[in-house]
């Protein structure tokens, strides 16, 4: 028996998820200038979800779908959708993953249908690429559109149909191959939000009946109450999540719960939202208290929290102050010669003056003679200086 690795033991990130992106990075070149779409972006999708990806125009959220839709190739990172590797996949394997993995439905609903077909020939029409025969193709049209509740209207042309009924056959043509996951870019952009949420109830009915997995891609935060989960991006990264939950109360009411989270990706970090940073002027950099079951930010110019007042000790009398600690200069340790002098160190006293007394050998006449300053002569032996002393 071989030894397992803990390479090979570990498990793969997202190995149970429909889509997995990990660490994306999408970078574009404009006019020599590199733009940072995507900046390490971590996702996760189960099968069988109906999910948002919301964001202002720039976040980066566009850039995603073009990727996960294989319209795009991401510059690094990993991204993947029913097994299939979006990074290294050839051409022809793209075209056919855009043909039966992924659907498509557009808010440009010119990219949706051809408008010289019958709602139930656009439906029909990607079968017939997949080698799909006519009778399969006119069952399963005309399933789709039953659920999508167009049943009556298959004969109609698109100029014949309202914005809405345009988009409901678009999500029948995308689920016309069985795709694994639908993607919606802006479905409601162009209708009113009657028409809208129509379309959101054909998404749902694709979702839970026909059993694809959604992805719609807006900037609408109130899709939130139409789909089971919210993921919100900011400057190319995922930033907060919101779930949709039921709680039934205690009168045996259902009530619907949104409950919104801070995403930590992989590497560990997390946005803060903009209202919190701006409510505690949180900027440039911020510290991070670890407490028992949270963690605190602070600002770096708040002081410290406060913590509880302790039992007072008993303090010893104080100790006379003593004089503050200086610098002084440095000392050879082995001559004592000092660096320079002590700037610390007090002004020495001034000397008391001399008395003008001339020395006691002065000779005065040498001097006069002589037009060199006053000079002394040279001192004699001390012991002959004591007895000339004694004899005076």
């Amino acid at each position: 028996m071989t030894q397992t690795t803990a390479a090979t033991s570990q498990v793969e990130y997202g190995a149970n998820a429909l889509i997995v992106c990990d660490n994306l990075v999408r970078i574009y070149q404009v006019e020599n200038i590199e733009v940072q779409a995507l900046q390490g972006l971590d996702l996760l999708v189960d099968k069988g979800e109906m999910i948002a990806i919301v964001g202002q125009s720039g976040s980066g959220k566009s850039t995603l779908l073009n990727v996960l839709s294989g319209l795009d190739v991401p510059t690094a990172g990993a991204a993947r959708v029913a097994g299939w590797d979006l990074l290294r996949m050839s051409h022809a394997d793209r075209l056919t993953y855009r043909r039966s993995v992924v659907g498509f439905v557009w808010q440009q609903t010119a990219r949706n249908l051809l408008p010289y077909l019958s709602a139930r020939e656009n439906v029909m029409l990607p079968m017939a690429f997949d080698g799909v025969s006519g009778r399969r193709r006119g069952e399963r049209a005309d399933e789709l559109l039953a659920a999508m509740g167009m049943a009556d209207k298959g004969a109609r042309r698109p100029a014949q149909l309202s914005g809405g009924e345009q988009q409901r056959v678009a999500i029948a043509v995308a689920l016309a191959n069985e795709p694994e996951v639908i993607f919606a870019d802006e479905p409601t952009g162009e209708l009113d939000s009657s028409t809208g949420d129509d379309v959101f109830a054909a998404l749902r009915a694709a979702n839970q009946e026909l059993g694809a997995t959604v992805v719609v891609v807006t900037h609408d935060h109130a899709v939130s109450s139409q789909v089971q989960r919210t993921v919100a991006i900011r400057d190319g990264r995922t930033a907060t999540e919101v779930v949709r939950r039921t709680h039934v109360d205690d009168e045996g009411q259902t009530q619907t719960i949104h409950e919104e989270y801070a995403v930590l990706d992989r590497a560990g970090r997390m946005q803060l939202p903009k209202d919190y940073r701006d409510a505690l002027g949180l900027r440039d950099r911020v510290r991070l208290e670890l407490e028992p079951d949270h963690v605190g930010v602070w600002n770096d110019t708040a002081p410290h929290r406060e913590r509880p007042a302790e039992a007072p000790v008993a303090q010893a009398p104080a100790a006379p102050a003593t004089p503050p600690q200086r610098d002084v200069p440095a000392q050879d340790a082995a001559t004592g010669a000092s660096d320079g002098p002590d700037p610390y160190a007090p002004p020495a006293p001034t000397p008391p003056p001399r008395a003008s007394k001339l020395p006691e050998n002065f000779d005065i006449d040498a001097a006069r003679g002589d037009d060199a300053p006053y000079l002394p002569r040279t001192s004699p032996d001390p012991r002959t200086r004591n007895e000339e002393a004694q004899d005076d």
